[in-house]
Formats: C-alpha cells, sequence, structure tokens
C-alpha cells in the first residue's frame, strides 16, 4: 500500500538543470501558486554523470549532489511546524536566492524523499557513485516503504555503478542493494557506522550474499567489521577488501584455485580474526620470502592461462590493539620473460 504520507503537506521538488550546448548548470525553484510549491521542469535534466548521497539521522535528513559543474547539500531538519530547509550553495529562485525555508505539516524524511524522487525520475543517465547513510531510524516500516517507493518506482530498478551503504540496520542495507540494478552495479562498499555500538562486532550478511546484486558485482570492500559469510561468496569479484571473523588453509587453497585458473587480473586484501598458520608452510611450499622468521612470508604460484602472470600470496601476521590480525594479499604480477624460469614453482 502506497504510503499516504508522501501524499499530504508541501513540499519542495528541485530542478537540476545541464545544458550541455552551453556549458551551464543551475539548481532553481518554480513557483506554481501563493504558496511556495514547486515542480520539477525536466527540460534538459540531465547529466553525463552524477554523484548522490543520502542521509538519514533520525529527525534530519541530508542530500549531497556532485555533478561536473556544482556541488551541492541540500539539508532537512525537523522544527515545531513542520520541516526546516537548507540549501549549500543557496538556490535561485526568481531574482533572488533561497537558503533556508520552512515546510509547514511535513517531515523531513518525506519532504527529502519526494526531492529524491523527483531527480531519479528525470535523471536518466546512470549514477556514478551512490552513497545511503542510515545512523538513527524512528520507523522501519515507514522508511522501509518509502525508500522502496522511491528508489524503485513501478518497479524499475536504479541503475548505479557504485554503491556505498554505511549504518548500522544490515536489514536495510540489504534492501536498498536489491533496489539497485543488478546489471549495472559494479562495485559495493559496506561501512558499519555505529558510535553506541562495538567496531568490532560482526556484520550478518546472510542474506545480502544471494542478492543478484551482489553476485554479479566485480568489486567489494567492508569497513570496521567482520564477516562470517562462506569464502565461495567472494569468488566472482574481482577486487576484495574485508576481514573474515575466521578463515581456514581451505579457504586460501580456494582462492588460491581462483587465481591460478583467472583470465582476468585479480586482488584480495583479507585480515582475518582467526587463523592456524601451523600448516601453512605444508600446504603451500617452502615460502620465496620470509621476514622476521613467521611475520612476513611470500608465496609464488603461476598462472595456467598465462605462462606470464603469476599469483603472489603474500602473509603477514601482525598485533592490532588487544586482537590478533592476519592479513593476506592475493595478486596477480606480471613477469619479465627473463625471470620465468628463475622463480621457484
Amino acid at each position: 500500500m502506497k504510503n499516504k504520507k508522501l501524499d499530504t503537506g508541501f513540499k519542495f521538488f528541485f530542478c537540476w538543470v545541464n545544458i550541455y550546448k552551453f556549458g551551464s548548470f543551475s539548481l532553481s525553484i518554480r513557483k506554481v501558486c501563493k504558496s511556495l510549491r514547486s515542480f520539477v521542469d525536466t527540460k534538459y535534466f540531465e547529466f553525463s554523470n552524477m554523484d548522490l548521497c543520502i542521509a538519514i539521522d533520525g529527525d534530519n535528513c541530508y542530500l549531497k549532489i556532485k555533478t561536473p559543474d556544482e556541488n551541492r547539500t541540500l539539508g532537512y531538519k525537523k522544527n515545531e511546524i513542520g520541516c526546516s530547509f537548507w540549501a549549500d550553495p543557496p538556490i535561485a529562485y526568481n531574482s533572488d536566492y533561497i537558503q533556508t525555508w520552512t515546510i509547514i505539516g511535513d517531515t523531513p524524511l518525506n519532504v527529502c524523499m519526494s526531492d529524491l524522487g523527483s531527480i531519479l525520475k528525470h535523471h536518466k543517465a546512470p549514477i556514478d557513485f551512490f552513497k545511503f547513510g542510515l545512523r538513527a531510524i524512528d520507523d522501519v516500516v515507514i522508511l522501509t516503504e518509502i525508500i522502496r517507493e522511491t528508489l524503485m518506482p513501478e518497479e524499475t530498478r536504479l541503475k548505479v555503478n557504485t554503491v556505498r551503504l554505511v549504518g548500522i540496520d544490515m536489514k536495510m542495507m540489504t534492501r536498498i542493494l536489491s533496489y539497485l540494478d543488478e546489471k549495472m552495479l559494479n562495485a559495493i562498499n559496506l561501512v558499519y557506522d555505529a558510535e553506541s555500538r562495538n567496531e568490532r562486532e560482526e556484520l550478518d550478511t546472510g542474506r545480502m550474499v544471494k542478492l543478484a546484486q551482489w553476485k554479479n558485482a566485480k568489486i567489494l570492500s567492508v569497513e570496521k567489521c567482520a564477516v562470517s559469510f562462506p569464502i565461495e561468496s567472494i569468488g566472482h569479484f574481482y577486487k576484495v577488501k574485508l576481514c573474515f571473523r575466521q578463515i581456514t588453509i581451505q579457504d586460501l587453497l580456494y582462492l588460491k584455485e581462483i587465481f591460478i585458473n583467472s583470465c582476468v587480473p585479480r586482488k584480495f586484501k583479507i585480515q582475518s580474526r582467526s587463523f592456524d598458520a601451523e600448516n601453512l608452510d605444508e600446504t603451500f611450499g617452502l615460502p620465496f620470502v620470509t621476514e622476521n622468521n613467521v611475520q612476513r612470508k611470500m608465496w609464488v604460484f603461476r598462472v595456467l592461462v598465462n605462462r606470464r602472470r603469476v599469483v603472489q600470496l603474500d602473509y603477514l601476521e601482525r598485533i592490532a590493539g588487544a586482537r590478533e590480525i592476519t592479513c593476506f594479499k592475493f595478486t596477480h604480477s606480471e613477469v619479465p620473460p627473463e625471470l620465468i624460469d628463475e622463480i621457484p614453482w
């Protein structure tokens, strides 16, 4: 059922106009009645590339839009009579500029999502970078419905190249990811952002790794948390940076097979809070490089599909605070022809 809050009160709709023929860019509001209300003027509403950031923090919301010509921030805050709005830099309105305004009888979330919906409706090109930050939630049900109606109207998924999801609600982050076009999405960045919770808390991504968006993306990074999904969940990525709660020798052997049989260059940087290094040398053989006894080791493996390319496995064990962190780096490297026969396989 459509949320009725989306259809009540006064809202701002903004027009971003980009006329490449003249190289101009502007943000304007068009007055259509005695009260300050507006509707999007769709003419020339198109950018070759655009970065879009949304932040929801309880009663406050923010939109940040970055185009080749201008950066702009829009803020929405709750007040006694509705929603106060501010823009930086100010918005052109007739012969004047508006920096702040009050929308009576509406909420920051409704107004912000209405403006976001207007932007997405008339911007047909894929969004280069899409960031969604969610720190505090007042009503999960209402927020979920409004976000879905805004990001995926008429069941059409939003075309995004890179998405950065920042927040504490993994279910909501998974839903937002599912609203993106799985054929267009290239990179996923997850950030666990919770001031009142433990930064080392494990991130539950069990549902997310089953999404088509996850399975089709090529780049993955996870920050400020540990994950515990199966190693096979990252085998299709070309570039990975994350921390596992635990990794095993079998997991490393799986990644080795992925790399030595890969036709495309890959780079994985993986940390683990728990790893048993007892059988490391027995499994991979004598390391090509050893530093400080067992503190750093490196192995080199031949790529089966490319004689001039090798897989380099770096192992680094170090202490980070009170936790022992083990780091593995899998990378593809090109080998000069004169050195191929000198590498101990």
